[in-house]
């Protein structure tokens, strides 16, 4: 079972696989797992951060991103739109 490209079979997993991806999983888990390192390295994967030193859950580090930046980018909107919508000219002088 294959993909037929240019008059070949290619299997589907040789076709859809990236190499550059592959090369980065490999060195990221060579890195992980060397054991001469005195700290721990935050792969790209890896279950936690590690943040001003202290170990955090990928899934938390994740959820207080997202909720700070929307929260900011909120209090920008809720700015920009009452700078917007102020009344003036002499008509806000009544």
């Amino acid at each position: 079972s294959g993909i037929e490209s240019g008059g070949t079979r290619v299997s589907a997993q040789r076709r859809y696989t990236n190499q550059k991806v592959g090369e980065m999983v490999y060195k990221a888990e060579t890195e992980q797992n060397d054991y001469r390192l005195d700290q721990k390295v935050n792969v790209f994967f890896s279950p936690d951060k590690y943040v001003v030193g202290l170990r955090i859950n990928v899934y938390l580090w994740n959820s207080l991103v997202l909720l700070l930046s929307s929260a900011m980018l909120l209090c920008v909107l809720n700015i920009v739109l009452s700078l917007q919508l102020r009344p003036s000219g002499r008509a806000a002088d009544r």
